[in-house]
């Protein structure tokens, strides 16, 4: 697998124009582009193993290509969940947003149970602290 660090894309249409900003978004807009994304990387990712885009152990052009796609996009994601959890939550649906992208750093299959399950009722203590007055 080639590992490459995530470089903002401008858009090329104007010059020094970034296409991603997650530090714009509503977290609903960050949980929204969070959700789709997610989902644009596991279709990348299926694609990729398929014979076309493989050629044993060594990628073609077009499936290194393919798989740099899958990179980027999983690096977007990266920044998206940064900022959604250094945020503070505005708002009850503001919260409940943040819920999810506490949840997922513990539940995306890198953690065992338990730890899951106690950094998950820690970060989440955390936020019900946040919302009482």
């Amino acid at each position: 697998m080639i590992v490459r660090t995530f470089e903002p894309v401008f858009n090329p249409l104007i010059e020094g124009e970034p296409i991603f900003e997650p530090e714009k978004l509503s977290m609903e807009g960050l949980f929204a582009l969070a959700d789709a994304l997610r989902t644009v990387a596991e279709v990348i990712a299926g694609l990729s193993c398929q014979p076309r885009f493989s050629d044993g152990d060594q990628l073609p052009l077009h499936g290194d290509m393919l798989q740099r796609l899958c990179e980027y996009i999983n690096g977007a994601r990266s920044l998206i969940h940064e900022e959604a959890l250094k945020r503070p939550p505005k708002t009850d649906a503001d919260r409940r947003r943040k819920v999810f992208f506490v949840a997922d750093e513990y539940v995306d299959g890198t953690n065992g149970p338990v730890s899951a399950l106690c950094g998950l009722s820690r970060e989440l203590g955390k936020l019900a602290e946040e919302a009482r007055p």
